[in-house]
C-alpha cells in the first residue's frame, strides 16, 4: 500500500505541476505585470507589496501650447498642455500648471510645470498619472505679440503613474512648445 500511495502522490505531483505553471498565458513587461484579459485588471507577479518606490531613468521629447494668465513683470503663472513621449514609447497627454519664476538674459525664464494626465505606457496599458518637470524655456521666434513665442524646453522631469508598478520614470526632457 505504501509503494501505490507514493506512486499516486509522484503522479499527481507530476500531473498538477505543468497546470500551475501554464495557468498563466500570455508574456509580462519588465516589471512583472500584465492586463488580464478576461478582467481588464493589471497584476503583476513579482510581490513588490512593501517596497520602497524605485525610479527608471529615461529620455523625452515633446510638443506642447502653453499660456500666461497672470504676470507681474517677473513671475508669471500659466497653463500647459501636450504630449510627452519617452523614449522606451511610453507617451504622456495632458497638462497643468506652470510658473516662470525667473526671467534670464535673452528672454529665457526658469519654470516649474505640475500637471495631471493619461500616460500610454510602452506596455499598452493606460494609468493616470502626476508629472513634474523643471528647467528651463529658450525662446527661438516671436508670434507677433511679445507674450507669444516658439520655444524650446530644457528639463529634468518625473513622473507618477498609477500603474501598479513602484518604477517611476525620471529624466531629461527636450521639447519644442507655443506660448499663446
Amino acid at each position: 500500500m505504501g509503494r501505490a500511495t507514493s506512486l499516486s502522490c509522484a503522479l499527481m505531483t507530476l500531473v498538477a505541476w505543468p497546470a500551475q505553471a501554464s495557468a498563466h498565458p500570455g508574456g509580462t513587461d519588465r516589471y512583472g505585470c500584465h492586463v488580464e484579459s478576461a478582467t481588464g485588471i493589471r497584476h503583476c507577479h513579482n510581490d513588490s507589496a512593501g517596497e520602497a518606490m524605485s525610479v527608471t531613468f529615461g529620455l523625452e521629447s515633446s510638443a506642447e501650447a502653453s499660456r500666461s494668465y497672470w504676470s507681474d513683470g517677473k513671475e508669471q503663472v500659466g497653463a500647459h498642455g501636450g504630449v510627452y513621449v519617452q523614449h522606451d514609447g511610453t507617451m504622456f497627454f495632458g497638462g497643468g500648471l506652470s510658473a516662470y519664476y525667473s526671467q534670464l538674459g535673452g528672454g529665457s525664464t526658469t519654470f516649474i510645470d505640475i500637471g495631471l494626465g493619461i500616460i500610454w505606457l510602452a506596455h499598452a496599458d493606460t494609468a493616470l498619472a502626476l508629472r513634474t518637470a523643471a528647467g528651463f524655456k529658450i525662446p527661438l521666434f516671436r508670434l507677433g505679440a511679445p507674450h507669444k513665442y516658439g520655444y524650446l524646453k530644457l528639463a529634468g522631469f518625473m513622473e507618477l503613474a498609477a500603474d501598479g508598478v513602484n518604477a517611476e520614470p525620471v529624466g531629461l526632457h527636450v521639447g519644442v512648445g507655443f506660448n499663446l
